[in-house]
């Protein structure tokens, strides 16, 4: 019997890889579009909180991928969820830093979010990865 993880894993193959990267990042450019609409209505704090809210179906929904295509259809619905929380998060973080200093600001902020990347998500992947082929 085919575990569920096991499955999820087994329907992507090498080549869709690249093609799902790129659903995501099309959907990330339309979702920017998207919330800089809605940020410029409601405010960055609002579609800061609507889009966190929305982020935690992206790992949950992974339970019920049975077909590639669900892949797909979840790949561009991060894409559109992390763009709005992306772009809240920078509209929010030039707002509230001392006029003098956005740059450091930024590039502070972008360390530690790429730091946290490399510390956190690449080791569990790795766990995923080995429980998925035991």
């Amino acid at each position: 019997m085919t575990r569920r993880s096991e499955t999820a894993v087994s329907l992507i193959e090498d080549k869709a890889v690249g093609a799902l990267a790129g659903v995501n990042t099309l959907f990330g450019l339309i979702g920017s579009v998207v919330f800089v609409r809605v940020m410029e209505r409601v405010g960055a704090p609002k579609t800061q909180a609507f889009t966190g809210l929305l982020i935690p179906i992206i790992p949950t929904a992974w339970i019920w991928v049975t077909a590639p295509w669900q892949v797909g259809v979840l790949e561009a619905y991060a894409g559109l969820v992390w763009a709005g929380y992306n772009l809240a998060n920078f509209a929010l973080l030039l707002e509230l830093t001392p006029g003098s200093h956005p740059p450091q600001a930024v590039a502070l902020y972008q360390t530690v979010v790429f730091t946290s990347a490399v510390t956190w998500e690449m080791p569990w992947s790795w766990v995923a990865v080995f429980f998925a082929s035991a």
